[in-house]
């Protein structure tokens, strides 16, 4: 009888947080409900001042993968006026682009387009719309998504050959990809890079190993290049993953995070409080960070930061090459970001990378109250922390317009 109460008392959870997920027109929005039932503060109802057209497009990478790259853009004619530059946005390790539009104050990709740019943001390989192995996609449709649940359907036969990946694929398979779709569809010889976390990392290897010729400029945001010694106890705890990690090839995280949701939060996320500062975000910006953007990853990433983190410097997945100690390679210019209590990287890695790279344009800005910010901002909330657009996109969009409107890079005619 006990079993019974309790699976009929799951039953009744699940279909509470069904409720609360998909997208209805019963009697009230989800973010209403949230509200009323748990009284989470909730940000202002917001409407842009003109349409943001998004489409979504596909690039195949050399070894077969998909790439979804999801395009924000003010069309031409409403201002008479080209795009200043193209951005690309690329979001970090375990997560997808929906991190950079969770919501209309908090979304780096709406503000930065109505600002003029041309604004691109992929999901790499494993995430998103992009390939997934088979049981990944299979295990998002928990996601409730119901606008993404024909496309998962129809793509799931093809990724059954899709299984394992590394921070190595990204870097010389996904951001090429990437990059070469960017610039063939929005005219510009050059792009910006905004990458937060791994989004970072992977343009650091690229600049290093690629050339440097399509990048205008780069924005790294909460990269971690140099680990702290010690480790603090949120980086040994994913140091020691690596033997629990490999028994499997895809590591079902989309799964665990929709538990978190599933049971109101009462069930945490094992690295929730290294990813936020609570008291920076939105209740209901979390919840739909938990139930969209995070996806399975793969046991090859995984293992690769964990042999990092344990060695001191990000290596390739053979450690025959350290794109830690080749950050001296990099020229372009770039602005190095990051948040006064991010869990991955502190002022002092912040600095060790301005000092090694060799960009002459280059800048580093921590987003604290002591620099004079409204908060310590953790490794999220940088980009989606109810404060962000205030506080944080401000400093992205200075600096790129200082450097788009005196380099124009499109060609004209186009």
């Amino acid at each position: 009888m006990k079993i019974y109460k309790s699976a009929l008392a799951l039953a009744i959870a699940f279909m509470i947080s069904a409720c609360l997920y998909v997208p209805c027109s019963l009697a009230q929005s989800p973010d209403v409900v949230i509200k009323e039932l748990f009284g989470i503060p909730q940000a202002e109802p917001y409407e842009e001042p003109f349409t943001i057209k998004t489409k979504t497009y596909t690039a195949k990478t050399e070894d077969g993968w998909e790439i979804s790259i999801e395009r924000y853009r003010i069309e031409e004619e409403v201002y008479g006026v080209k795009p200043k530059a193209a951005v690309i946005l690329c979001h970090g390790f375990n997560i997808n682009n929906k991190f950079w539009d969770l919501d209309r104050r908090s979304s780096l990709a709406r503000y930065l387009t109505k600002e003029g740019y041309d604004v691109w943001a992929p999901s790499l390989r494993g995430s998103g719309l992009s390939s997934r192995p088979f049981m990944s996609r299979v295990r998002s449709l928990v996601k409730f998504d119901l606008k993404t649940i024909p496309h998962m359907l129809a793509k799931t036969p093809f990724d059954i050959g899709k299984l394992g990946w590394t921070i190595d694929d990204h870097i010389h398979q996904d951001v090429p990809t990437i990059i070469e779709l960017v610039k063939e569809e929005s005219g510009f010889d050059k792009v910006y890079w905004i990458g937060h976390s791994m989004g970072g990392i992977i343009m650091y290897g690229y600049l290093e190993t690629a050339g440097q010729d399509d990048i205008a400029g780069f924005i790294p945001i909460g990269s971690m290049m140099f680990m702290p010694r010690p480790l603090t106890p949120h980086l040994k705890r994913i140091a020691d993953q690596k033997p629990l990690l490999t028994a499997s090839l895809i590591i079902n995280t989309t799964m665990a995070s929709q538990l978190r949701n599933f049971t109101f939060g009462i069930v945490k996320n094992p690295i929730e409080e290294l990813l936020f500062e609570t008291e920076n975000m939105y209740g209901e910006v979390l919840i739909r960070f938990f139930r969209s953007c995070i996806d399975d990853t793969s046991a090859g990433v995984v293992t690769q930061f964990s042999d990092s983190i344990r060695r001191g410097e990000i290596l390739s997945s053979d450690r025959r090459f350290s794109y830690t100690g080749n950050m001296h390679r990099i020229k372009v210019p770039i602005l190095i970001m990051g948040g006064g209590k991010d869990g991955f990287v502190d002022a002092e890695a912040l600095k060790n990378v301005y000092d090694t790279v060799s960009s002459r344009d280059k800048d580093f800005v921590v987003i604290s109250k002591a620099n004079g910010y409204s908060a310590d901002y953790g490794h999220c909330d940088l980009v989606i922390g109810k404060n962000a657009e205030q506080d944080v996109y401000p400093v992205i969009l200075n600096w790129l317009d200082k450097r788009a409107v005196k380099r124009p890079l499109f060609k004209m005619g186009q």
